[in-house]
């Protein structure tokens, strides 16, 4: 298994549950339309980076990751 993979998926899975929390408090606390629709398309853009780095990886490197667990899809829903 390739460990600097497996980091990158990580980092990426950290980034985008912030960016999810971020979004939580911005609807919570009221905050424009705009800036809630940034905090998405950052999120979008953070997702499709993870999907990318998801590609090149085996499905036991994509299994030693959290990111199926708590974006509940397969290996073969991340790698389409």
């Amino acid at each position: 298994m390739r460990a600097s993979k497996i980091a990158q998926l990580t980092k990426s899975l950290e980034r985008i549950t912030g960016l999810n929390t971020e979004i939580d408090n911005a609807l919570f606390n009221n905050r424009s339309e705009r800036t809630i629709e940034k905090l998405e398309a950052r999120n979008e853009k953070a997702c499709e980076k993870a999907y990318a780095v998801c590609r090149t990886m085996t499905e036991a490197e994509y299994d030693a990751t959290e990111f199926g667990n708590l974006m509940c899809m397969s290996y073969e829903e991340a790698i389409s």
